[in-house]
């Protein structure tokens, strides 16, 4: 598994439980210590946080087979284009696996639907 000293926070639009998280926490706060999480880099879509919706397409990091954690870096998304150098200045690809860095944190977008997100340095 290779690792990388960045923070990515992606998560797609699924049921997701705070099972990515090391304790169970209200909706809203974070756990206060950083932890390494491992998983799977990959691309979901955008979780609807402005009015209307913007369509996009972020990093994730999935780290079970219904948990992804979006990668979250300086209090944004890290978005995914067919020309995005984000993540391949690092030498990774979708599809690698990894170990992240960061705070887990479950949130709510516009519709009401969790998800969770991973904020790196």
């Amino acid at each position: 598994m290779r690792s990388i000293g960045y923070n990515l926070f992606i998560i797609p639009f699924l049921v997701i439980t705070m099972q990515g998280c090391t304790e169970k926490e209200s909706v809203g706060s974070a756990l206060s210590e950083p932890r390494v999480y491992d998983g799977v880099l990959e691309i979901v879509s955008e979780p609807c946080v402005v009015e209307p919706c913007m369509p996009g397409v972020v990093f994730s990091l999935a780290i079970s087979e219904d948990s992804s954690l979006v990668v979250v870096r300086d209090g944004i998304f890290v978005r995914w284009h067919s020309n995005s150098t984000a993540m391949e200045k690092f030498g990774v690809e979708i599809g690698d696996s990894l170990s992240l860095n960061g705070i887990c944190e479950e949130k709510k977008d516009l519709n009401n639907k969790k998800y969770l997100t991973l904020t790196v340095k």
